[in-house]
């Protein structure tokens, strides 16, 4: 699981947020408490990798995903940036 308290949290130019299963097992939640603001914005350099928090159950991997909570006053996603809990393998998405 990955957990952030904070004021502001900003996660730009393909940085990425990443809590997931490529075996069994489950993936991990993302939590991120955010006082004023949570931003999301950008790619990498070389356009490779959004800016993202992921929970994700990889391709053959069995398990379920996590959840990603969000708790802030503003919330941007923005410029190829994404939240995404999914699953690629055997199980459940997480919200």
């Amino acid at each position: 699981d990955i957990t952030i308290s904070t004021t502001t949290l900003e996660v730009l130019n393909g940085a990425q947020l990443i809590a997931s299963t490529f075996s069994q097992g489950n993936a991990g939640s993302i939590f991120i408490g955010a006082d004023d603001s949570a931003t999301f914005s950008g790619t990498s350099e070389d356009g490779t990798f959004s800016s993202a928090a992921l929970s994700t159950v990889e391709d053959d991997a069995v398990g379920n995903g996590g959840d990603i909570t969000i708790f802030t006053s503003t919330l941007e996603v923005f410029n190829g940036a994404r939240l995404q809990a999914s699953t690629l393998g055997e199980g459940n998405a997480g919200s």
